[in-house]
């Protein structure tokens, strides 16, 4: 056992109790605008060795990886954009490829539902939990939402400046190449050839033929020309060039990285406001989500305290196998059920708390909606459930190929560890400890208003909670103030006193006391935490001194903010004390290469082509 196991268990330990706070351990949230869901003959997005893969199996696959975005393809097809049409083309055939990939490691023999084990079947439900969760708020919470036309023209004036077609602007180019590592005289001699030429256009020649002819972009056939664009399309360099030309001027020549290009300005398309008619559509949309989200966090909340799930990790590593973790009324998973299902539960040889609770937790609010599903008769002959569960099947299978090939591949001697430690030494590091208080304001019941009349409540509890720090600041200075005197004075015994009676109780007090009928005020002592573990956080508390407040800010029905009461400084980590560190990250290197030496081999036979 590592030297510093005691610390990583401590840290985690400290970790779950941010994790459990319902800001930070909300369930990713599935709402699907207009109900998409591609049934009726979708159509086929690749042909593989795999076979064909279809934006139904692209959805399904995004909704059971939990990505943000299982609609991709959707916006793919609606965007105007050329810039992001391109980004997410790119992203889609990413995640047709790990279809593909998954579909060919996956068992070609497999067992089928009848036939697989009581521990694989439970480990299917939870793998299917976010198709509960996608049929749950289509089949009940969208019928609950309704947009009025008020809010709709109330967000339009409140967000005016966004209804605007941006200014554009539509160019021809010339692109010679020339990559910066080359030679800098030869460099100078392509630089030189795209002067002459743009003399020659200054001269009277075409720049369209001239583009035909010399330029070396993708865009040469089309006489250099590109599709009008908006700020933000290209890179900062080319854009501003183009945007300061006026039509019909000729640029100077450019130096990129990759070469040199000139710009010829063909036509500039001023800014136009779009009216609240044609912005009515994408207003209704985000209006629509914004509720559905409230909605969703409003239901779930009673189901929660309705079903009464629990979760218990105390003593975790000495318990039995068969002991329930997590309990959902007869639903429960056990801690061999959990290992098996997340063995990420032991990084290296230390056992992560943190991420045994988060998993925890994520299971039992799933199985909730899961429950309340079944309860209700929607997952009766649901076509896309039992398809959903095909693709969960051949992710469970492949995951198993990928354990059975990772395995060769993990042994770590020690003199692997001393050998990645002195190539890493510098990153070494044992991170700053903050211990820290979180706080939040609340909107009561935010579903039972407007969208308008939230707007108006969370402004006033914005004001109350920047009065409350504003005021806490002002008693926090005087605190330091009267310590400073004590001290000069040399009274000793009043020091003491200060010293002992944290100002923390009795800021919590005057928080509490700011509750209202439309506002309650709540808040979670965290602990000490290492912020590397919570990026969310660290934004906003990293490099503030002991009894400092983090800036306030909003999270839908929220005002979240935190308060530092002490600070560890990090250290350097000698060998002995970052063993357990380095043979974690030396694994996840060993695992990431290995799978991607997998990968690589299992797809470079797919045959894959794209049909979009």
């Amino acid at each position: 056992m590592r030297n510093n196991k005691k610390y990583s268990i401590i840290i985690s330990v400290l970790l779950f109790c941010v994790l459990l706070n319902p800001v930070y351990a909300q369930v990713r949230f599935f709402a699907l605008e207009n109900d998409y869901y591609p049934t009726e003959s979708p159509r086929v997005l690749a042909t593989s060795t795999a076979g064909e893969v279809t934006e139904a199996d692209l959805f399904l696959y995004l909704l059971l990886s939990q990505e943000d975005r299982p609609y991709l393809f959707k916006d793919y097809i609606t965007t105007t954009d050329p810039s992001e049409r391109a980004q997410m083309k790119e992203s889609i055939k990413k995640y047709i490829q790990e279809i593909v990939y998954h579909r060919l490691l996956a068992r070609r023999e497999g067992v089928g539902l009848s036939g697989r084990s009581k521990q694989d079947l439970k480990h299917l439900r939870i793998i299917l939990h976010p198709i509960y969760d996608y049929i749950w708020t289509n089949g009940i919470l969208k019928a609950k939402i309704k947009v009025l036309d008020e809010d709709i023209r109330f967000y339009y004036q409140r967000h005016i400046n966004e209804f605007v077609h941006p200014e554009k602007v539509r160019v021809r180019t010339i692109f010679l190449k020339s990559p910066s590592e080359r030679p800098m005289p030869e460099r100078r001699k392509v630089r030189e050839k795209l002067e002459r030429l743009r003399q020659q256009i200054l001269n009277g020649a075409d720049f369209e033929e001239m583009a035909k002819k010399y330029s070396e972009a993708k865009n040469a056939p089309q006489g250099g020309l590109l599709p009008a664009f908006s700020r933000g399309t290209f890179f900062s360099d080319f854009e501003k060039t183009a945007f300061a030309l006026e039509p019909h001027q000729l640029s100077t020549v450019q130096d990129f990285k990759d070469g040199f290009y000139i710009i010829q300005c063909l036509e500039k398309i001023p800014a136009e406001k779009i009216g609240l008619d044609d912005a009515r559509t994408t207003i209704t949309r985000r209006l629509s989500r914004y509720q559905l989200k409230l909605r969703h966090t409003a239901e779930l909340k009673k189901l929660i305290q309705k079903a009464l799930p629990k979760i218990d990790i105390s003593n975790f590593e000495v318990r039995s196998e068969d002991t329930p973790i997590v309990k959902v009324k007869k639903f429960y998973v056990t801690k061999r059920e959990m290992l098996t299902f997340f063995p990420q539960i032991y990084k290296g040889l230390f056992f992560d708390t943190a991420y045994l609770m988060d998993r925890a937790t994520h299971i039992s609010t799933y199985e909730v909606i899961a429950q309340c599903c079944e309860s209700l008769g929607l997952t009766k002959h649901n076509k896309m459930l039992e398809l959903a569960k095909s693709m969960a099947m051949v992710l469970m299978d492949a995951e198993d190929v990928e354990k059975q090939y990772l395995k060769p591949s993990l042994t770590i001697t020690p003199e692997d560890e001393k050998k990645y430690y002195d190539a890493h030494q510098d990153e070494m590091r044992r991170s700053s400890l903050y211990h820290i208080y979180q706080m939040w304001g609340e909107l009561k019941n935010p579903a039972q208003y407007s969208f308008s009349e939230q707007t108006a409540l969370m402004r006033q509890l914005q004001q109350k909670v920047d009065d409350f720090l504003a005021e806490t600041k002002v008693k926090l200075a005087n605190k330091k103030l009267d310590l400073l005197s004590a001290a000069l004075k040399g009274e000793t015994q009043t020091l003491e006193k200060q010293r002992s009676a944290l100002p923390v109780e009795s800021i919590m007090a005057s928080l509490k006391k700011l509750e209202t009928e439309q506002f309650a005020f709540h808040y979670k002592n965290a602990g000490m935490i290492n912020l590397d573990y919570l990026p969310m956080i660290k934004q906003y508390v990293e490099g503030l001194a002991p009894e400092e407040f983090s800036k306030p800010y909003r999270q839908d029905n929220l005002i979240v903010w935190f308060y530092v009461k002490d600070v560890i400084p990090g250290e350097k980590l000698t060998f002995e004390k970052a063993r357990s560190m380095v043979f974690f990250h030396l694994l996840k290197e060993r695992k990431q290469k290995a799978l991607q030496t997998l990968k690589h081999k299992t797809l470079s036979s797919a045959n894959i082509k794209f049909l979009f």
